[in-house]
């Protein structure tokens, strides 16, 4: 890891961290990172978590609310993890319970509800309404979403800007539903939710400052709409595909089947992915 290191969050105490790729030690058998906002955890190839770095929350889920914690550390009683996501001050991963049933956890801050239950918790709690085979969970700011195995799309958390599809600006701890049986994945900025069907079709709604929503304007829309732009069958973007294809500097949006990157500036003036320009 490499950056802001004031938390510890990519495992060196050094203030202001490292212009320079660190290896963190105590993680092996690394699978997939979530990072927020000052923490950092990994998801190992054996389903269990590593967390370190801003904890004042109780984001490492450790049952603590230390300042930050320096090393990789488990959080509480949690085992068998299939999907991790990291949104500002909170933690949330989808654990098998007698699969294919799963159960999603959380833990950490939770002032506008997005741990999906009533109170903070330090320790991964299950949320207060469960979501029946969750498979996989994804946050950003302060919302939380998760896809169902039936293709089932549901949100909770903060609703300011309509990111969790209500009409109502109130918060819910209860999941909302996004949508049903076609929502391949979903995905929650820091002020809108975009979800991929499994037709490839991408559709966004939320908060639209900067045209973040795809839909060629500005406006802010609780019901999903599509976006307007010849995306064709949208696919992840990798890093090998961005560099080959892009300066370094250049904001990309999304890729097309043939590699073709869609940037700010061509018909979808923002980004589909929250996190980045």
């Amino acid at each position: 890891c490499w950056g802001n290191g004031q938390f510890g969050q990519i495992g060196t105490t050094v203030d202001p961290g490292s212009p320079t790729p660190t290896t963190v030690a105590g993680l092996t058998g690394v699978a997939h990172l979530a990072l927020g906002a000052g923490h950092t955890c990994a998801l190992t190839t054996n389903a269990t978590v590593l967390c370190l770095g801003a904890n004042s929350d109780g984001e490492i889920g450790n049952g603590t609310t230390s300042f930050s914690v320096a090393t990789p550390t488990s959080p509480s009683g949690l085992s068998g993890v299939i999907s991790l996501t990291a949104g500002h001050h909170h933690t949330c991963a989808v654990v098998t319970v007698a699969a294919p049933a799963t159960a999603v956890k959380c833990w950490g801050a939770n002032e506008v509800s997005q741990l999906g239950r009533a109170s903070a918790s330090t320790t991964p709690a299950a949320l207060a309404n469960p979501i029946a085979f969750a498979a996989e969970v994804d946050s950003f700011d302060n919302h939380t979403c998760a896809v169902t195995l039936s293709a089932t799309a549901y949100c909770w958390g903060e609703n300011e800007t309509y990111q969790l599809g209500a009409m109502s600006p109130a918060e819910s701890a209860t999941p909302l539903l996004q949508q049903t049986d076609d929502a391949a994945h979903v995905v929650a900025a820091s002020y809108w939710t975009c979800i991929v069907h499994t037709n490839t079709a991408l559709t966004c709604h939320g908060g639209g400052y900067g045209g973040v929503l795809g839909s060629g304007d500005d406006t802010s829309r609780p019901g999903a709409a599509p976006v307007e732009a010849g995306l064709g069958e949208f696919q992840p973007l990798t890093p090998a595909r961005l560099l080959a294809t892009r300066s370094i500097g250049t904001p990309v949006d999304g890729q097309s089947p043939k590699g073709g990157l869609v940037a700010a500036g061509s018909p979808v003036a923002g980004q589909v992915r929250g996190r980045g320009g």
